[in-house]
């Protein structure tokens, strides 16, 4: 019945609005460019913590990366009585150094306009393949409510891993399995991103993209010993080491995970994430033939998924938009707008359950679907 009352005409009005509403909640924020938006939260969100790296990286030398006391000063020049420590692998400050040498309202505004670029740009490559209406195409993915209202607004650089994996996809169905291993490997920029994806790889014996991948990491490991150098990098081991302990120990606000560990973690406060990790290993045997599906176990059973990370999930849910019932949609994204506001009233984040349902219908159903229909047209080959 939702989906019946939901017109094309009436969708693309819909986003429209929820579009134009956000641009300009993200414009007032830089009527006063420093402090705290109208909302609380920091002007520039997390983008801060990428800014200062830059800094860190054009004044200081790369081996200082990880100073917390130094990173905390910067903070302080922005925004007064907020932590926002940067713990992202070294290479990707390299990303922000040029960035940094500008005003930072002036870098945040950059930023803005090379991350919707991103976005927009995995979602053309992904509406290439599907032979899908490219303008309603992207305007239904820029209204997709994780996309303005968290990582854009919030500042964050997850439109970076949204078009890694969208043309990974591309690559990938185009049978250009080496260069798409290369792009693959960039998805270091979190590594956790890649928990799933490369043992699915391996099980599905793409070994022309897993020596692509292999490639790009081993560079961006040596890359990392070159900027820490030998000390440095096992530090930095151990800083991620302790970063994922305060997760499991839910010192980080629950209302910004959208794992499965995380909502166990809410209700019986324990940690349970390497369980639920152990949980997620059978996809990544079931999806050896679809690889692309992976990242919805990843966003489930990984042992960090924020939630401006959903929006990776927008390149895969265009390619299978056939496969997923519309209604189904039509919870993601409404689910996606509440989950946040709700989860900080409740403790409880809503897009778990529908994530799973999701991966019960893209991850088993379909794939036990595709399984049935090709053992009934070799049976009937056979006659």
């Amino acid at each position: 019945m939702l989906a019946s009352f939901l017109t094309a005409k009436r969708v693309k009005n819909y986003c429209l609005i929820f579009i134009v509403v956000n641009c300009l909640m993200i414009a007032l924020s830089f009527a006063r460019t420093r402090g705290v938006t109208f909302s609380g939260a920091p002007f520039g969100g997390d983008f801060i913590e990428f800014y200062n790296a830059g800094r860190i990286l054009n004044h200081y030398g790369s081996h200082r990366l990880y100073d917390f006391e130094l990173q905390q000063d910067l903070t302080q020049e922005y925004v007064a009585g907020f932590s926002l420590p940067y713990v992202t692998p070294p290479y990707v400050a390299i990303l922000f150094s040029p960035l940094s040498l500008l005003p930072f309202s002036v870098a945040f505004l950059i930023w803005i306009f090379i991350s919707v670029a991103l976005y927009v740009g995995a979602g053309s490559l992904i509406a290439r393949l599907e032979l899908l209406p490219r303008g309603m195409t992207l305007l239904v993915c820029l209204a997709f409510p994780p996309f303005l209202m968290l990582a854009v607004a919030g500042g964050q650089i997850s439109a970076i891993g949204c078009f890694i994996f969208a043309l990974w996809i591309y690559l990938m169905k185009r049978e250009r399995k080496f260069l798409s291993g290369l792009v693959l490997g960039f998805l270091l920029y979190k590594p956790t991103l890649a928990v799933f994806v490369v043992p699915t790889l391996l099980f599905g014996r793409q070994f022309r993209m897993l020596f692509g991948f292999g490639i790009v990491a081993t560079a961006l490991g040596a890359l990392t010993v070159l900027m820490l150098g030998p000390g440095g990098s096992i530090q930095y081991l151990k800083i991620l080491r302790e970063f994922s302990a305060l997760v499991g120990q839910g010192l980080t606000p629950a209302a910004m995970h959208v794992d499965l560990a995380s909502m166990v973690r809410q209700i019986a406060h324990v940690d349970v994430r390497y369980l639920i990790m152990l949980m997620g290993l059978p996809f990544v045997y079931l999806l050896r033939n679809n690889p692309e599906r992976v990242i919805i176990p990843t966003m489930i059973f990984n042992s960090y998924s924020p939630t401006y990370d959903l929006i990776l999930l927008i390149p895969l849910l265009v390619l299978t938009y056939r496969s997923v019932n519309r209604s189904l949609q039509i919870m993601v994204f409404v689910v996606s707008f509440l989950t946040v506001p709700l989860c900080q009233f409740t403790g409880i984040q809503l897009i778990t359950p529908v994530l799973l349902v999701l991966c019960y219908v893209l991850c088993i159903k379909d794939m036990l679907q595709s399984r049935d229909e090709l053992q009934s047209a070799a049976a009937l080959n056979s006659i």
